[in-house]
C-alpha cells in the first residue's frame, strides 16, 4: 500500500496522506463497488442499443442505419411509429422513443468510461468538482436500471399490441388458476 501511495503522489500529485486515508484513499471495497457499477452501466447502455435494434430490425424488419442515437430513434419514429395504424401500438412506441431521448446522462457516463477518461468516485481519488460519490453513483445506477426495465417492458408491450394481444380494459383471466 505504501508503494501505491508513493506512486500516486509522484504521478498525480495527490498527497500521500490523502491517498492512504479511508475517506479519499484506495478503498478496495469501494473500488470493487465502482467497477461493478461501471460494468452494470455499460450493460444497461448495451440493452438500450439491443432493444432498439430488436424492435426495428428484428420485429418490424426495418434497418435504421444512422450513426448517432438521435438519428436512429428519429428514424424509428418516422418509419414505424408515424406509420402505425394501431393507436395503442403507436402510443407505446412513442413512449419508448421518448424514453430513448432521456438517456443523455447514461450515454455520457458510459462513453466517458469506454472512450475518454473513466469517471472516478470521490472516495477513491475522485475529482470533487465532477465525480459522483459512491452513494450518488449507486442512485444513478438504480435510476437507470429501473428506466431500462421500463423500456424493455414497453418493447414487449409494443409487440403484444402489434399482435392484438393488449386487452382494452377487459379482464384477461377472470379466474386465475391456483399455483
Amino acid at each position: 500500500m505504501e508503494r501505491i501511495a508513493e506512486h500516486i503522489e509522484t504521478t498525480f500529485g495527490t498527497p500521500r496522506n490523502q491517498t492512504k486515508s479511508e475517506d479519499r484513499g484506495l478503498s478496495l471495497g469501494l473500488m470493487d463497488a465502482k467497477w461493478y457499477a461501471d460494468a452494470t452501466i455499460t450493460k444497461i447502455r448495451a440493452l438500450w442499443d439491443k432493444s432498439l435494434t430488436w424492435l426495428s430490425r428484428d420485429f418490424y424488419g426495418i434497418e435504421l442505419g444512422g450513426r448517432s442515437w438521435g438519428e436512429r430513434t428519429m428514424k424509428l419514429k418516422q418509419k414505424i411509429a408515424d406509420n402505425t395504424d394501431s393507436s395503442i401500438e403507436r402510443s407505446l412506441l412513442e413512449a419508448y422513443i421518448s424514453m430513448c431521448g432521456e438517456l443523455d446522462d447514461l450515454r455520457d457516463y458510459r462513453d466517458n468510461d469506454l472512450h475518454k477518461i473513466s469517471p472516478r468516485i470521490k472516495e477513491a481519488l475522485g475529482r470533487p468538482d465532477r465525480d459522483y460519490d459512491m452513494l450518488e453513483l449507486l442512485k444513478f445506477l438504480d435510476r437507470e436500471t429501473i428506466r431500462c426495465l421500463e423500456g424493455l417492458m414497453l418493447c414487449f408491450a409494443v409487440v403484444l399490441a402489434a399482435a392484438g394481444k393488449i386487452p382494452n380494459g377487459q379482464v384477461v383471466n377472470p379466474s386465475p388458476s391456483p399455483i
